[in-house]
């Protein structure tokens, strides 16, 4: 009877864990992929802003930045650049960006961004 016991309690384990895994698994992802877009961001600005001094538009530096940069930031930049080529205004496009992510120093991007868009208008 005692053989058998370590089996059913390791069984037992494994059915607890069973759907608590797939979640604990997804939370390092979204928290390892935030934080390589934290570290890719100052670079991703600094494009845009080499960009900008080229004479380029926003959305064309945004798109440079979707070209050149790997994922997370490249991606995300790609959904930006995608959403304005299909209608959506850039500073609608920069809010769904943080609404996905969340990065804490997006919302300052977004409002430089805004405030440069309606200045230029």
């Amino acid at each position: 009877i005692w053989k058998g016991l370590p089996l059913l309690f390791g069984l037992i384990l494994f059915l607890i864990l069973l759907p608590v895994l797939p979640v604990m698994a997804m939370r390092f992802m979204r928290k390892r992929r935030h934080k390589r877009f934290g570290i890719q961001l100052p670079e991703a600005l600094e494009l845009i802003t080499r960009g900008l001094k080229a004479g380029h538009p926003v959305p064309v530096a945004i798109a440079m930045v979707a070209r050149e940069m790997p994922d997370p930031i490249g991606t995300e930049f790609g959904v930006i650049a995608d959403e304005v080529t299909y209608g959506s205004d850039l500073v609608s496009a920069l809010n769904s960006l943080f609404d996905r992510v969340g990065h804490e120093d997006l919302p300052l991007f977004v409002t430089a961004v805004s405030i440069q868009t309606s200045s230029r208008s």
